[in-house]
């Protein structure tokens, strides 16, 4: 869809490559959270990895209507950088620029809706989805959330590199580690 096939032929290799580090870190994400949540609430593996599902699937379907209902152009900038980053990074390279341009909107609205909820899940885990008791509230505070975390990389990248952080980045750094760095340290969620 955003290569064309003399394209794909010619960086088959690098883009298979990529597909299986792609799959190895989903699986790992997976494997952590299934792990984490059945030490959190004792259960079977199956109702564990069921109810990660659920929270994906809820998450998901909320930052769909959230988006359905809101100005295309609202959240395309961060639709286009999460799916771009969602890509395979050789194909990203290659094609990153055209996904605006080769993705229907439905297409793009929903992959970005999954991507967004999955990184929710996998990062907060469960309880933090089961806790939202309004699906409609879940939609903005999954997008909020995906708002915040692009900050909070660039953040920590700044920090991370040693360079000068100005006075509002360190308030914020500051105000992050207050709030909630213990349950953070302590890994719990």
């Amino acid at each position: 869809m955003l290569l064309s096939e003399e394209e794909f032929i010619r960086h088959k290799s690098a883009i298979v490559a990529d597909v299986l580090d792609r799959l190895r870190h989903s699986a790992r994400r997976e494997a952590e959270l299934l792990f984490k949540e059945q030490k959190l609430r004792p259960k079977h593996l199956p109702a564990v990895s069921e109810s990660i599902s659920k929270a994906i699937n809820r998450v998901a379907d909320a930052v769909n209507e959230t988006l359905a209902s809101k100005p295309e152009h609202e959240y395309r900038d961060l639709q286009m950088q999460c799916l771009v980053n969602s890509l395979p990074a050789t194909l990203s390279q290659l094609a990153g620029s055209r996904v605006g341009m080769m993705f229907p909107p439905e297409y793009m609205r929903c992959a970005f809706a999954s991507a967004v909820a999955s990184d929710l899940v996998y990062s907060e885990g469960v309880a933090f989805v089961n806790a939202q008791v309004q699906d409609d509230r879940l939609g903005e505070l999954a997008l909020q959330y995906a708002e915040q975390k692009k900050d909070i990389i660039k953040l920590a990248e700044k920090v991370k590199l040693g360079g000068p952080i100005d006075k509002e980045d360190r308030d914020s750094i500051a105000d992050m580690l207050f709030s909630g760095g213990v349950r953070a340290r302590m890994g719990v969620y």
